[in-house]
């Protein structure tokens, strides 16, 4: 190991370094398993997109739910950029009785009502539309 001189300053930023490194690495891995799935999607099926589940408190690990909270935009930037031509999109989506996914927001009022009294599980995905 060398050993190399170091001001105050750079100290003082190693550790926002070692997290900024690691919260970038975290990003590409996650971009990475996305990608490859889209692209698999895309070459085995007649789907037009491709939907991935963010990751919920209930079923994962706290620590990763919080990441991909925080660093939502920063994937769906990298998507953007990897798909140009695709839209990416967030989406609550909710399943009907046929397990056929809607978005949320484009439930009409009464099955708006349904989905909040009997408490209908919603799920988080990031979308990739290649249609």
């Amino acid at each position: 190991m060398s050993l190399t001189p170091i001001t105050k300053e750079s100290m003082q930023q190693l550790k926002f370094q070692e997290e900024e490194e690691i919260r970038i690495r975290t990003i590409n891995s996650i971009v990475g398993q996305i990608y490859s799935a889209a692209i698999r999607e895309a070459k085995t099926t007649i789907n037009t997109s491709y939907r991935y589940l963010v990751p919920s408190d209930k079923e994962n690990n706290l620590q990763l739910v919080v990441f991909h909270e925080k660093n939502e935009q920063a994937i769906i930037d990298r998507l953007q950029i990897l798909f140009p031509n695709c839209l990416i999109s967030c989406n609550i989506l909710v399943p009907d009785q046929d397990g056929k996914w809607h978005i949320l927001s484009k439930v009409d009022d009464k099955a708006l009502q349904f989905i909040t009294s009997y408490k209908v599980k919603t799920s988080k995905f990031i979308v990739i539309d290649w249609s």
